[in-house]
């Protein structure tokens, strides 16, 4: 026994060792399973190594032509995100993309399919989006996505129009829309214009040149070159689209919500007169549907904010107040107990605050009242707030009496 080591320990040595020596012939055997590693083959007997991907693309690698022998490329199954070409050897990816040299293979995808929503590039191994097809942008490798007769011979889509040149196609609220479109400018042509019929929800300009939306006739900003759209004559005689009304002076058409309304909803105009803003105008507007008359009875509010507590009409808070206590709350909302502020049916013993007096929660009334929304459950027999099912046992106190971490009723719940 060694004198510096107690009994066992060259075995020990002995195996560290051995594990080493063996982990080198694994690794020698694997070298010579795999000599040209795992995303690499052999060219047959030779010693020269190609990669994979490059077996049966169409292009010899191997100097002895391995890589593209014909019995071999029929059993070869190709690499993962390839697919084999119609003639059973070559393989290309299933993009149809170039990235293999398969451009020497005349045969190879005569029979490969493109999407139903692609078309196949002249050179026939490269498929591309329809919607792609003549937009400005070459996608094809050949370019004939753009150049070639595919755009000539193309179908414009439902909705679409071709341009003079018979190439590109646009959408046909881009015809004589004051925009160029297509590459010759065909879409804006004057004399194409004159003779182009807009669709139903446009109109002609006068001078024939341009086609503008409804809504923008008499909106009080002009969009046609020659300002026939906002001419004044023709708008005081205009009758405004449903859903919008006249300014004051008869010569602009604005939406019904904004006019005399405590929040502009944006973005359409305003009146250019000020009308819109105008008491003395407003004080004799009437408000569209779900929009009330405020206190001082030339602002409308929708129904929903009017005595909600917060205060949205222009004057003195006190004759809100005043206001609201002579009004209905309507269907969907109680009064509160203080006889002036409105809140949602759901909100009351919902566990918040809501009326500027509490009493919305006040006890007395929802123990007396109470019902749960579902999925919601009461805090306890006494307690009349409700809260979520999820929160209880959920280690926050979210109960003011704390009983929804109740231990045991945590335990019965789980």
């Amino acid at each position: 026994m060694h004198p510096h080591t107690k009994f066992g320990q060259p075995k020990i040595i002995r195996t560290k060792v051995q594990k080493t020596f063996d982990k080198i012939w694994i690794r020698y055997y694997q070298d010579r399973a795999h000599p040209c590693g795992y995303s690499s083959v052999k060219c047959g007997k030779d010693l020269q190594c190609v990669y994979r991907f490059e077996l049966c693309d169409g292009v010899e690698h191997c100097l002895n032509g391995f890589d593209e022998d014909e019995e071999m490329c029929k059993a070869f199954v190709c690499s993962d995100g390839h697919r084999k070409c119609a003639d059973g050897q070559h393989c290309v990816s299933k993009q149809y993309r170039i990235d293999l040299l398969v451009e020497h293979i005349s045969n190879c995808f005569t029979a490969m399919e493109c999407g139903s929503d692609q078309v196949k590039c002249d050179d026939g191994i490269q498929c591309i989006y329809k919607s792609r097809l003549c937009d400005r942008y070459t996608d094809c490798n050949d370019t004939s996505d753009e150049y070639g007769d595919m755009c000539k011979a193309r179908a414009c889509e439902p909705g679409e129009t071709k341009c003079a040149d018979n190439y590109q196609c646009i959408h046909i609220d881009k015809v004589c829309d004051g925009l160029s479109d297509c590459y010759d400018d065909s879409d804006e042509d004057s004399v194409t214009c004159k003779e182009y019929q807009c669709p139903n929800d446009r109109v002609k300009c006068s001078d024939g040149k341009k086609c503008v939306r409804l809504e923008n006739i008499c909106d009080g900003h002009e969009q046609c070159h020659d300002g026939s759209d906002e001419d004044k004559e023709k708008c005081k005689d205009y009758k405004c689209l449903v859903g919008f009304v006249k300014c004051k002076d008869g010569l602009q058409c604005i939406r019904a919500i904004d006019m005399c309304s405590v929040i502009y909803s944006g973005p359409g105009p305003r009146c250019n007169d000020g009308s819109d803003k105008d008491a003395e105008y407003c004080s004799a507007h009437e408000c569209p549907a779900y929009f009330v008359k405020c206190p001082n009875g030339n602002e409308c509010v929708h129904q929903s904010m009017i005595c909600s507590g917060e205060q949205m009409c222009d004057g003195h808070s006190e004759d809100e107040q005043q206001f609201c206590k002579t009004r209905s709350c309507g269907d969907v909302m109680s009064k509160c107990d203080n006889g002036y502020q409105c809140v949602l049916n759901y909100k009351k013993c919902d566990g918040f605050v809501d009326c500027s007096d509490g009493s919305d929660e006040n006890p007395d009334l929802c123990v007396e009242n109470k019902y749960c929304h579902t999925g919601m459950s009461r805090c306890s027999n006494n307690d009349p707030q409700c809260i979520y099912d999820s929160w209880f046992c959920n280690d926050y106190p979210d109960c003011k009496n704390k009983e929804d971490e109740n231990p045991n009723i945590c335990l019965n719940r789980k």
